[in-house]
């Protein structure tokens, strides 16, 4: 077995994070389904993102219609793309899903050198996997395998589903009156209380029993004497 097999079996712990992309370049190589998929939810999170194929399939062109303004669609071999290309510093992700592997490989050493988070295909040494995400509003739950075995990842999002899926819209619409009240609030008097309510244990109770009236009545007292201490803190100013 060779070195590089082996590390591809031996994957790295991947430590979860939750990335801003507003704004951010990101370059996809491969035009497919599976780079379609990636890119519909990078577009979703604000990327421009720059995709580089020969050929492109019909859901990324019709991407291209709605998000013309942050999609540009290079088409063009990976491999020629990448032989005139002297680094990817510009991007601040870059996904190498190409049929290709050479052209993923090569893709990844550029981004290596040019020190650019990069993923590629069934390939070892990538600084970041994707993982595999079910969403509602604000409300976003994943699941990782380290990218070992993505099609266990999507069958454990699938049972997940089917537990929960009665109570995920909820859950979205309790994130939504959260925000709400959060940005009524000046930014230091919103800092203070986002710091109570994520500390209250009482909050905590009234979420893990799902009442959800409850939790918004807490929030809106731990408003009240963040108010109440403020005006305090005038009067003795």
């Amino acid at each position: 077995m060779s070195a590089q097999t082996k590390n591809r079996l031996l994957p790295e712990n991947f430590y979860p994070l939750s990335l801003s992309l507003r704004g951010k370049e990101v370059i996809v190589f491969g035009g497919d389904l599976a780079a379609f998929s990636e890119l519909l939810r990078l577009l979703e999170a604000g990327a421009a993102v720059t995709v580089v194929s020969s050929a492109f399939v019909c859901e990324i062109q019709e991407l291209h219609i709605t998000y013309g303004n942050r999609l540009e669609l290079v088409r063009v071999s990976e491999v020629k793309y990448l032989e005139k290309c002297e680094d990817l510093a510009r991007f601040s992700l870059v996904f190498a899903l190409s049929t290709n592997q050479l052209a993923n490989e090569k893709a990844a050493a550029i981004a290596a050198s040019s020190k650019v988070p990069f993923y590629f295909v069934a390939g070892s040494g990538c600084t970041f996997v994707p993982v595999t995400v079910f969403k509602r509003g604000h409300v976003k739950i994943s699941v990782s395998s380290d990218g070992i075995c993505p099609p266990l990842e999507t069958a454990l999002m699938q049972r997940i589903e089917e537990v929960l899926v009665n109570e995920f819209d909820r859950y979205s619409v309790f994130l939504d009156s959260v925000r709400e009240q959060l940005n009524t609030e000046s930014v230091a008097d919103g800092l203070k209380t986002w710091s109570e309510l994520n500390a209250s244990e009482s909050l905590a109770s009234a979420l893990s029993r799902r009442n959800f009236e409850e939790a918004i009545s807490i929030i809106q007292q731990l408003q009240k004497n963040s108010e109440l201490s403020a005006d305090i803190s005038e009067e003795a100013n």
